[in-house]
């Protein structure tokens, strides 16, 4: 939370200094998030909310440079092996520099665009729309929880349900991962310096513990006897003893493909005009 408090600072800061000496573009966006993993696929899982900020720097060349913080919501309930009863929520907190290179741009900050023709055709004079592809790195944070027969939700991790620090080859995972996101979009001229946008960006992750599944079952009598019967309860929802006292053990997940999740937002900003510099001299 102290990084994400840091980061927002930061954005600020920049934007005061950004706004009086050069073109610089802020907003807000909201949405949907998808995930992507070892029980669902991204038509699968369902849409949770989203919500976002952002900063926007655009070069001379058609390149730009923007800072995001963004948070949203993932969820699943095992679609490719539906008898598992395995099933996940989690929030995500994400910050992150992209890179956009500019299909189309603006010439203009007002609609005074217009079509002409010609003897190739029409076409259109400063079309009030930007198209982007981006690409970038950042880092989300993240917090598997898993619904209990009572309905309650408790946190996965700390429950080790494939055997994290009871067996010697397997390790905590960490609840935080590097991404790189990647997607397009496209934002329309609406009113002078206002742009209303709509984007689609995947995030390709570095963890497959983002839904708590990964690996194989676990005997769970020793989850029992380390955790408790919650713990044991999570590492085998479907309470089938065939899938933890088989040997070699029975895949819970697949550890070769790292989760990933997926944003469609809608956004509005506003791009702050650029303002002439001054050179003052003293005699």
């Amino acid at each position: 939370m102290k990084k994400i408090i840091h980061i927002i600072l930061l954005v600020l800061c920049a934007s005061g200094i950004s706004v009086a000496q050069r073109p610089f573009e802020m907003g807000v966006m909201a949405g949907g998030t998808l995930y992507h993993g070892d029980i669902a696929r991204f038509y699968q899982s369902g849409i949770r909310p989203g919500i976002g900020i952002t900063a926007n720097y655009s070069f001379q060349l058609p390149v730009a440079v923007r800072a995001n913080l963004i948070y949203g919501n993932v969820a699943a309930k095992d679609k490719l092996n539906p008898s598992s009863k395995l099933n996940f929520k989690s929030p995500i907190y994400e910050y992150s520099v992209q890179f956009e290179y500019l299909i189309t741009r603006l010439k203009s900050r007002t609609r005074n665009y217009s079509v002409k023709s010609n003897r190739r055709g029409s076409r259109f004079d400063n079309f009030p729309a930007i198209t982007y592809v981006f690409v970038g790195i950042g880092q989300f944070a993240f917090n598997p929880k898993g619904k209990y027969t009572d309905g309650s939700w408790y946190e996965l991790q700390p429950l080790s349900t494939e055997g994290q620090g009871l067996i010697s080859t397997r390790e905590q995972y960490k609840k935080m991962s590097l991404i790189i996101p990647y997607g397009a979009g496209i934002r329309f001229l609406v009113e002078k310096g206002f742009y209303l946008g709509f984007e689609v960006g995947i995030r390709k992750t570095y963890t497959d513990y983002l839904d708590d599944v990964s690996l194989t079952y676990v005997n769970t009598s020793l989850i029992r006897t380390n955790n408790g019967d919650i713990a044991a309860y999570f590492a085998d929802p479907a309470e089938n003893p065939d899938l933890t006292a088989k040997y070699p053990a029975v895949s819970r997940g697949n550890p070769k493909y790292k989760d990933a999740y997926m944003f469609t937002f809608v956004s509005l900003s506003y791009d702050f005009p650029k303002q002439k510099r001054t050179t003052k001299f003293k005699l």
